[in-house]
C-alpha cells in the first residue's frame, strides 16, 4: 500500500510541476499573468514545506490530503494510533500555515517570558 501510495504521490508531483510551469504569457492578461506568478510562488514555497517535513509527517499528510483517507485508515495503513495520525496533521498543519506557524511562535514567546517572570 505505501509502495503504491509513494507511486501515485511522484506521479502526481511530476504532474503538479508540469501544470506549475506552463508558459504564463500565453495564459492571458497581464492580471492573469500576475495572479499565476504569484500563485507559482506559492506553490513553490508551499512544496518546499512540504518536502522539509520529516517522512512520517508527509506521508501522513499526503495519505491524508491526496488519498482521501480518513485518520483511522491512515493510522491502519500506518500501524500507528489514531491520536498520532492527529497529532502528526496537527504539526504539519502548523508547519505549513505561516499564519499558524506565527501564532505558534507568538505562544511559545509568551510563555517564555511567563517562565521569567
Amino acid at each position: 500500500m505505501i509502495r503504491r501510495h509513494r507511486a501515485i504521490e511522484a506521479r502526481q508531483w511530476r504532474s503538479f510541476a508540469a501544470a506549475v510551469s506552463q508558459d504564463v504569457a500565453s495564459l492571458g492578461g497581464l492580471d492573469d499573468a500576475m495572479r499565476r506568478v504569484d500563485a507559482e510562488r506559492e506553490v513553490r514555497a508551499l512544496r518546499e514545506r512540504i518536502a522539509a517535513l520529516a517522512p512520517k509527517d508527509r506521508e501522513t499528510l499526503l495519505l491524508y490530503a491526496w488519498q482521501g483517507l480518513s485518520y483511522e485508515d491512515i493510522a491502519e495503513a500506518l500501524g500507528v494510533p489514531v491520536g498520532t495520525v492527529r497529532s502528526r496533521l496537527n504539526r504539519v498543519r502548523k508547519r505549513l500555515d505561516p499564519a499558524r506557524r506565527i501564532q505558534a511562535f507568538e505562544k511559545q514567546q509568551q510563555g517564555e517570558v511567563r517562565g521569567r517572570v
